[in-house]
């Protein structure tokens, strides 16, 4: 039993593969059928027969995305674990009350050493501005910079403005 498939196509567009012909054999259908199997049969033997090169292609391409689960999956092990250890110190006969007792204590002396006298505040407010330039840098440098920022925006906000000026005198120029 023979089937004969046809394909009908607009007279405009012809078939390129078919020349004229707008009727496709059975026999064409097989051998198209054949042409595909031995394409996708050639890259299955390539790949088994150098599985490292495609591996280390994918490895290559997606690598990141591997780092960044990976050390998302180390981040959540890393915080069960010390979760873990705080609760069990924290569980230990006695230990949870020394913990308290030591923060109580810290806090009595912060409280007395900083913040009871006016000249203690001034001295406390000096060390955090200090800790604060430390780490944020210095302020007049801070201020420098953004003086230059803000100067640059300026002057191109003007370089813009002198350009539509200079466009809308040409285009009325052009217009007498």
């Amino acid at each position: 039993m023979t089937t004969d498939f046809s394909v009908h196509q607009a007279p405009s567009e012809p078939n390129p593969n078919m020349g004229n012909s707008e009727e496709i054999t059975a026999a064409q259908m097989e051998a198209a059928r054949l042409a595909a199997w031995m394409r996708d049969q050639a890259k299955i033997h390539a790949f088994f027969n150098n599985p490292g090169t495609y591996i280390g292609q994918y490895w290559q391409q997606y690598k990141p995305i591997f780092a960044l689960v990976g050390y998302l999956i180390l981040g959540l092990i890393a915080l069960n674990l010390v979760l873990t250890i705080v609760g069990f110190v924290v569980n230990l006969p006695l230990v949870g009350s020394l913990l308290e007792l030591i923060g109580i204590g810290y806090s009595i002396w912060f409280t007395n050493r900083y913040l009871l006298s006016a000249e203690k505040r001034q001295e406390f407010t000096q060390q955090v501005k200090q800790l604060k330039e430390e780490i944020l840098g210095d302020k007049d440098e801070t201020s420098a910079i953004a003086a230059v920022s803000s100067m640059d925006a300026a002057s191109s906000t003007d370089q813009v403005a002198l350009e539509t000026d200079t466009a809308t005198e040409s285009t009325l120029v052009n217009s007498l």
